[in-house]
């Protein structure tokens, strides 16, 4: 049996989980999300949830979980625990939404095929016990589904010798040509959005408004909150930004959240330093592990992305594919036309 209880943002705690963070909650809100925290009790354990309402169109909306539920459940029991969870939730949520989308952030277990199966094959499986039979395999992917983790205990010289070799020489090569990476002030978070309008545009993906990155550098400027920090780093020659990213440390993990290039003096390869300068700070604060947020599922080179796979991949490290996004429908009809519009969506979706 599990059952919530609705708490207060303060109240939340999730030290080893970003996205369920109250820096999380408060980020989120100051975009105009609506946060709704929980305290979820399951057997003997307990955690906290973090949600978010998200509008669909002028009447309705759905419920976003980023990274949740935080603690770990066996493969077999996962289907019915979030079809409990989600009947304990129902009640908490506003009649008029539509699906619970729980972003999961348990290991796959499809991590050693070669390829994913179809949803309704997925769907079976992860149905398989429930009551209902009413989990669905979302039709996109919020946050990233596979990523690369490098391990940060070890020393500097151990994990540039576990890089690839081309990556290591770059490194270098970025360093004579003369890259240097700036832990920038937040107003020239503009110089930084640009590069990234100008990489969304390049590569396809999806455009977050300049408001969700504003959000989180305010949020961490006003609330300064243990646990977390944000850096916005730009790798610069001569005073003009070449690349940037927005680095996010929370608990023992760092995050290159955000990354952003411009298409001039790719030849310097000011992305390599820049990486290199993050996973420097990371260790100077202590983080146990940095999570390179984001690749394409294997080495297909005919994957869209495969340029990232292979810069990402070059870092080291090893490889991690989550279970991704999974929706329990809450209005049987509006989420089937929800869930087509949102199916048909253009662009490549990196969360």
């Amino acid at each position: 049996m599990t059952e919530v209880r609705r708490i207060g943002l303060e109240s939340l705690e999730n030290p080893g989980n970003l996205m369920q963070s109250r820096f999380w909650g408060l980020a989120k809100k100051a975009t105009g999300r609506t946060p709704c925290s929980f305290k979820v009790y399951r057997k003997d354990r307990q955690d906290n949830l973090l949600l978010f309402l998200q509008a669909v169109g002028v009447k309705h909306s759905f419920a976003y979980a980023p990274w949740a539920p935080s603690f770990f459940v066996e493969e077999g029991e996962r289907g019915t625990f979030l079809e409990e969870l989600s009947h304990a939730l129902k009640g908490e949520l506003p009649r008029n939404c539509i699906c619970i989308r729980y972003d999961l952030p348990w290991s796959s277990p499809y991590s050693r095929e070669d390829r994913l199966p179809p949803d309704h094959i997925r769907e079976l499986r992860m149905n398989f016990g429930t009551r209902d039979r009413n989990l669905r395999k979302a039709p996109t992917d919020i946050q990233p589904v596979d990523t690369r983790i490098i391990d940060l205990t070890k020393d500097g010289d151990r994990l540039l010798a576990e890089m690839k070799p081309k990556t290591r020489y770059n490194i270098r090569l970025s360093r004579r040509r003369g890259i240097r990476v700036k832990d920038a002030p937040f107003h020239r978070l503009p110089e930084w959005y640009r590069m990234y309008l100008e990489t969304a545009e390049r590569n396809g993906i999806y455009r977050h408004g300049y408001g969700n990155f504003e959000g989180l550098l305010r949020t961490k400027n006003e609330y300064n909150l243990p646990n977390t920090d944000v850096h916005l780093l730009i790798a610069e020659k001569d005073g003009v930004p070449l690349a940037g990213m927005i680095l996010a440390i929370h608990g023992d993990t760092a995050t290159y959240l955000y990354g952003a290039s411009g298409s001039g003096k790719r030849n310097l390869m000011p992305t390599y330093q820049l990486q290199w300068e993050a996973i420097r700070i990371a260790r100077q604060e202590r983080c146990k592990w940095y999570d390179l947020f984001g690749i394409p599922p294997n080495g297909d080179v005919a994957h869209p992305m495969h340029g990232l796979y292979r810069f990402k991949v070059g870092f080291g490290g090893v490889t991690f594919h989550r279970q991704g996004c999974w929706d329990y429908p809450l209005d049987a009809v509006r989420y089937h036309r929800f869930s087509g519009e949102e199916a048909a969506a253009p662009g490549y979706h990196t969360g």
